[in-house]
């Protein structure tokens, strides 16, 4: 199952290249379904996805990026480029759009996927998007990041 949305927090870190996911950045996640439930799933970067999505085109498996679960709910800005970078275009020295705003409800684990919708505020050129290097602090740690998290658990 390949689900695409925005990142809920900027805790996440892409599968191939191990490089931080900035909150409200489009993702693609591979997900192992079980009992209508997610048993395990990997995150990537829209570019890192382009050559699983690939192996899978020349499999014979009927992938269509612009058809994918969550396309749909993207921003117009986020939406075209997740189409471009996980469809396999040069990328270099572009950086992602990252969407201010991003609201998800929670459910527990294992739970099935939640889609995360941009709310993103509104500017006189309409959705509120800006990049990933506008967002440095969100990928060395900032508020919420696993460190801080765990050593929260550690002192209750």
């Amino acid at each position: 199952n390949i689900l695409v949305d925005l990142a809920p927090t900027a805790r996440a870190s892409c599968a191939v290249t191990g490089m931080g996911i900035a909150k409200g950045e489009p993702r693609v996640l591979f997900r192992t379904l079980g009992e209508g439930v997610t048993k395990s799933q990997k995150i990537y970067k829209a570019t890192s996805a382009a050559g699983l999505l690939s192996e899978l085109r020349a499999a014979g498996a009927p992938v269509d990026v612009s058809s994918l679960p969550g396309m749909n709910n993207l921003p117009d800005e986020a939406r075209r480029w997740v189409k471009e970078a996980a469809g396999g275009a040069d990328m270099a020295g572009r950086t992602p759009p990252v969407v201010e705003g991003v609201k998800v409800a929670r459910k527990g684990k294992g739970s099935p996927p939640v889609q995360a919708v941009g709310t993103p505020r509104e500017s006189a050129g309409g959705t509120a998007v800006s990049s990933v290097a506008e967002h440095g602090e969100e990928l060395s740690g900032g508020e919420g990041a696993p460190n801080e998290t765990k050593e929260k658990k550690r002192r209750k």
